[in-house]
């Protein structure tokens, strides 16, 4: 995700997929979901690449922070 772009969704807590189960990270730990419960995250995952860069654009934006940290 390039910085200072807008997300029409923002994760509030990190998050895992593995096929149809959800595994949802907390400050307390970690709760798992499945079916229905995990959908929801895989709509969220959706939702996020489309906001996403990927393939050459995604390169350069990796490059640039590298460079950015050098400096």
């Amino acid at each position: 995700m390039p910085l200072g772009v807008p997300l029409a969704t923002t994760p509030q807590n990190s998050f895992q997929m593995y096929d149809d189960v959800a595994i949802v990270e907390t400050f307390v730990g970690e709760t798992t979901y499945r079916d229905e419960e995990a959908a929801t995250y895989t709509r969220a995952i959706e939702r996020l690449w489309e906001e996403a860069v990927t393939g050459e654009d995604a390169r350069r934006l990796i490059v640039r922070a590298a460079e950015e940290l050098q400096s």
